[in-house]
């Protein structure tokens, strides 16, 4: 159960002001087809949630909208204050009446059928090919919105685009409480390593290389175990490989991180996975098999583990 399973530590969070501070990371995350259109209100409610959660869910949006549009486009992330009375939350079964910062993220490209709508937000589920998509994104922006506290709405027509909005409940405390994010300062001060990510899911290696450079990593990838032995031994420099267990090609998780560990007896080990009983044999698995991060990770705890095992 990703939706509440997980606590975290909140904080007051400006929308506004985060979203300006990922416009870099952002635009990294898209194609230089698409056009990024910022509409803001402002001032903008404060309100109160996990700020990393909030930028992994932001994120998890973009790349599903970029990919929605593998011809080009146009992306809004839109702001607004938003107040709901009673009838209209009668009508809008799930929303509880109040004041609401609303975000907006919006594409016009190719929608998702009617007939999968109610599915998408199922963890695994995933409109998009094999090897494209883990499904998992949206399982985590869901995740986010309920511990949250608020409530999330989909509209989308097939050729047309989707639009997705996040509603996050008002706080009374003032904005003035709001705290630099001294986390992702303290981030960057300590992330110099070069790291090695390995993962078949496309979507979940761009993440895990957007957060991770945004934290100051030096970050390679690779697709599959054969290309990820071709860069360790090409790369002297890295000192951490991150690998998803399940892979097709005919290397697993753990065969590459013992092959990894051979050639590199002092790298050090992380893997990734959301199917935990597939593990393959015995004979496979290897010594560093308790660093193990579950997807569906939040973007901040992957960077926490990177952290202490680096340290």
């Amino acid at each position: 159960n990703f939706s509440s399973s997980q606590v975290t530590s909140t904080t007051v969070i400006d929308c506004n002001q985060i979203i300006g501070e990922m416009d870099s990371l952002i635009t990294r995350s898209i194609t230089p087809k698409i056009r990024v259109v910022y509409d803001s209100t402002a001032p903008l409610w404060p309100c109160r949630a996990n700020r990393g959660d909030f930028e992994d869910a932001l994120l998890n949006l973009i790349i599903n909208a970029r990919d929605a549009m593998p011809d080009g486009g146009c992306l809004t992330l839109k702001t607004k204050n938003m107040s709901f009375d009673s009838a209209y939350c009668i009508q809008n079964p799930g929303m509880v009446p109040g004041d609401y910062v609303m975000l907006e993220v919006t594409d016009d490209g190719k929608g998702i059928p009617y007939e999968l709508q109610e599915q998408i937000f199922e963890p695994f589920f995933t409109t998009k090919p094999r090897g494209k998509g883990t499904g998992l994104g949206l399982a985590m922006v869901f995740g986010f919105i309920k511990r949250s506290g608020g409530h999330l709405k989909v509209s989308s027509e097939p050729e047309k685009g989707s639009s997705f909005q996040i509603y996050l409940p008002r706080t009374e405390e003032q904005a003035s409480t709001l705290e630099p994010n001294t986390a992702e300062d303290s981030i960057l001060e300590t992330g110099r390593a070069t790291l090695l990510v390995v993962d078949d899911e496309v979507d979940m290696l761009e993440l895990a290389q957007s957060s991770l450079s945004n934290a100051g990593y030096q970050v390679l990838t690779a697709e599959d175990g054969h290309r990820a032995l071709q860069l360790l031994e090409k790369e002297p420099d890295i000192k951490l490989l991150i690998s998803d267990i399940v892979m097709p090609g005919g290397i697993n998780g753990y065969e590459l991180a013992n092959q990894a560990t051979a050639l590199r007896p002092d790298l050090r080990i992380l893997f990734t996975s959301g199917f935990t009983d597939d593990m393959g044999s015995e004979k496979s698995r290897t010594k560093n098999e308790h660093n193990l991060l579950s997807k569906p990770y939040q973007l901040s705890e992957l960077i926490e583990r990177v952290q202490s095992i680096l340290s």
